[in-house]
């Protein structure tokens, strides 16, 4: 995400593998989707990642580190990834290019290991299968940035973490998050503000990491806020991080707590539109802004484009052919004028 490539308002949205907008889909999962499937098929495709690699020497050096990950991860399911030994590496090797002493903004295998090995041809831009929910979630984060929180979005989140039902929550906030760390989204701005000084952090779990420090102190500093009502919850499962030998964690799903509500957007008089909220520690919720957001009934398609670099000139900025996924052979007759009206200001 604080990779110096994206522009810092861009924004990623960061779910957990358990998350899901709808209860239907929350009591599916569990009918075909087992927790030791899961873990084997995931381990799966760590293992084929390898074969992304060209280099051979590199390829073992990542299987050998995912050995040394696994057999950590069976005594600590929160433990790292073993960090490389670049001792042996040349920095001005091609087939490292990947790599920056920037530890904050490139990981190397996973830059290689997730770089698609052809180019995607401009046919392959499908703005009509993008989801009505993602258009949803960019809207939200659009509105916390226009009221002041710009960096960092909770948007699917617990009262309580252990139970669904209110004998376990009592006293609980319930207009704020607490823990679950389900659906989140972050710009990468805030990204590279608070990567050096996450670092500096004692690990702890991520949700207690998004309520204490995101929230509770440092929201103002990184331009946080969360969404409420929460967005959607998750399927029943077995917790990885809470987890221990002699006691293992089942998380219940949340869609029967009033507090929760189901998809992005209000679908019926039994739901209401989305807060966009600053975190406290007690009290009423203090929200931001002096009125709820209501999402229009049609959003603008998403238009996924690169930052220009530095100089382009003014004729070749903004919203081009190929963004629609049209090929040089079918591009508008307007882009040859505009071209040549661009190329006439230059001259």
């Amino acid at each position: 995400m604080a990779d110096k490539s994206h522009a810092e308002d861009t924004t990623f949205v960061v779910a957990e593998p358990d998350f899901v907008f709808f209860r239907e889909d929350a009591e599916a999962w569990p009918g075909y989707l087992s927790q030791n499937e899961a873990e084997t098929q995931t381990f799966q495709r760590f293992s084929e990642m390898a074969l992304l690699l060209e280099d051979i020497e590199e390829r073992n050096q990542f299987l050998h580190e995912l050995e040394e990950y696994m057999t950590s991860w069976k005594k600590d399911r929160n433990a790292p990834w073993p960090k490389a030994d670049k001792s042996k590496r040349s920095r001005d090797d091609a087939g490292h290019k990947h790599w920056t002493e920037d530890r904050f903004y490139c990981c190397e295998y996973s830059n290689i290991a997730f770089s698609r090995p052809k180019k995607v041809p401009p046919s392959a831009f499908r703005p009509e299968n993008i989801s009505p929910h993602l258009l949803d979630l960019q809207a939200l984060m659009t509105a916390a940035s226009r009221r002041g929180r710009d960096g960092f979005l909770w948007c699917g989140w617990n009262v309580c973490q252990w139970a669904s039902g209110d004998q376990k929550s009592k006293g609980d906030h319930k207009t704020s998050p607490r823990s679950g760390a389900q659906l989140s989204m972050m710009t990468t701005k805030c990204a590279r503000e608070l990567l050096p000084v996450w670092h500096a952090e004692p690990d702890s779990h991520m949700g207690r990491f998004f309520y204490e420090k995101l929230g509770l102190e440092w929201q103002e500093r990184f331009g946080c806020a969360y969404v409420w009502p929460p967005i959607g919850g998750f399927f029943t499962h077995e917790s990885k991080t809470c987890s221990t030998d002699p006691m293992t964690r089942r998380l219940k799903s949340h869609f029967d707590n009033s507090w929760c509500q189901a998809g992005t957007r209000k679908m019926n008089d039994d739901q209401v539109h989305r807060w966009i909220c600053a975190f406290t520690d007690k009290g009423p919720v203090s929200c931001l802004g002096d009125a709820e957001v209501q999402l229009p009934e049609q959003l603008v398609e998403l238009r996924w484009t690169t930052q220009c670099p530095p100089g382009t000139p003014e004729w070749g900025l903004g919203w081009r052919y190929y963004h629609e996924g049209k090929t040089p052979e079918d591009k508008p007759q307007t882009e040859e004028s505009r071209y040549s009206l661009g190329g006439s200001r230059e001259v």
